[in-house]
C-alpha cells in the first residue's frame, strides 16, 4: 500500500509514483483529493486503458462520498455532474470529434470557478482546458502496475 508520505512526495514534488494495484491508486487519489478546491481543473492523460477512469473514480469517491461502484465514465454522455459543494464535473472527451463539438455541447461552460473539473482526454479540446491547476499522467506498465505523475500548474 502506498504510504501517505509517498503520496505527498509524489504530489508535492511532482515525482512519479508507482502503483502496484487499484488500492495503491485509490490511496494516491485520496491524498490528492485533499488538495483540490473550488475552481480547480485537473487534466488526466494516458493511453486507453492506462487507468485514468480508475483514478477519477477514486477522486470522486473521496470528494463527493459516492460509492465507486456507482461512478461511471461519461464516455457516451461526455459529462457527469456531481452536485456536491463544490460541484464536481467529470468529463470524458475521448469521443468528441473536435473542440467545436465540445463547445456546441456546452461542455466548456462546466469548466468554471464554481466547480472542480476532472477532464479525461484533454488533448481533444486544448483551448477549453488551457489552464489546468493539475496535470495527472498515468502510464500503463503491466496488468496492475502504473506510473503516475501529478504536476501542480498553479501559479
Amino acid at each position: 500500500m502506498i504510504s501517505k508520505d509517498a503520496a505527498d512526495n509524489c504530489i508535492l514534488n511532482q515525482q512519479g509514483l508507482f502503483s502496484n494495484s487499484p488500492e495503491d491508486t485509490y490511496a494516491l487519489a485520496k491524498e490528492f483529493s485533499k488538495l483540490l478546491v473550488q475552481g480547480d481543473l485537473v487534466t488526466l492523460k494516458g493511453n486507453l486503458g492506462a487507468g485514468k477512469t480508475t483514478f477519477v473514480k477514486a477522486l470522486i469517491h473521496y470528494l463527493c462520498g459516492v460509492n465507486p461502484d456507482e461512478i461511471s465514465s461519461p464516455t457516451f454522455t461526455y459529462l457527469n455532474v456531481y452536485n456536491t459543494t463544490p460541484t464536481v464535473n467529470h468529463f470524458d472527451f475521448y469521443r468528441i470529434a473536435n473542440e467545436e463539438q465540445a463547445i456546441q455541447l456546452g461542455l466548456d461552460e462546466h469548466i468554471n470557478e464554481y466547480s472542480i473539473a476532472l477532464v479525461e482526454w484533454p488533448e481533444k479540446a486544448p483551448n477549453i482546458v488551457k489552464t489546468p491547476s493539475y496535470e495527472v499522467e498515468i502510464l500503463y506498465l503491466g496488468q496492475t502496475e502504473r506510473a503516475i505523475q501529478i504536476k501542480s500548474l498553479k501559479k
